[in-house]
């Protein structure tokens, strides 16, 4: 499944489910909703794309750095 799937998948309440719950009895009221998430979801891929941008320009640098070295040296 690709993420758009994926966020979907987890921010569609099941009707089934929510009935279930209810019979049951283990609703509970401060549990995060399928909204939440979702959205929860979508910040932690966020942070994972900054991340995975940060080490490439980390990488990016210490090459510059290390060609400026070898310039500097000759």
């Amino acid at each position: 499944m690709i993420f758009n799937e994926v966020n979907l998948t987890i921010a569609i309440e099941d009707i089934r489910e929510v009935e279930r719950r209810r019979l049951l009895g283990i609703e509970d009221p401060d549990a995060p909703t399928r909204e939440e998430l979702a959205a929860v979801l979508e910040e932690v891929q966020l942070n994972q794309q900054r991340e995975s941008q940060e080490n490439h320009y980390m990488q990016e640098s210490q090459t510059l750095v290390l060609i400026l070295k070898r310039l500097l040296r000759d």
